[in-house]
């Protein structure tokens, strides 16, 4: 018996999910107040990776799944089999909703949280912080 359903999972495969959302508390279903409002705005590659980073981390805490932007060496114990699968696989959807199809174009070819992450750190820190100087 599959488990339950996740409410990123109706968005990713239910015919209901809006064509563009920038604001991903859009997304939340108001019917339902097991699901915490997300006021996590999707990075587009223009505005504040720094900010944006620090609010995603967040929403990564709250859902219990941090620890899988960090190497696999660093992962929780408690992180085997299909609970490692799951954790990894929720953190990759998180973060891929939280991200514009430009920026989900430059990190196509990565497959976990902890290779988007490093990959969008690479790409866009850099930027932040030469802007800076």
């Amino acid at each position: 018996m599959p488990g339950p359903v996740r409410w990123y999972q109706s968005l990713v495969f239910g015919s209901s999910a809006p064509a563009s959302v920038n604001n991903l508390s859009d997304l939340r279903s108001s019917s339902d107040p097991a699901i915490p409002k997300i006021d996590t705005y999707r990075f587009d590659g223009k505005s504040d990776f720094v900010m944006w980073r620090r609010k995603m981390k967040a929403v990564l805490v709250q859902n219990k799944i941090a620890p899988a932007i960090c190497s696999p060496e660093k992962y929780p114990e408690s992180w085997k089999g299909e609970i490692l699968k799951e954790k990894i696989g929720d953190a990759h959807s998180c973060l891929t909703l939280h991200l514009t199809d430009n920026v989900l174009r430059e990190i196509d070819e990565k497959d976990n949280a902890f290779e988007i992450w490093t990959k969008l750190e690479k790409l866009y820190l850099g930027k932040y912080l030469s802007n800076k100087i």
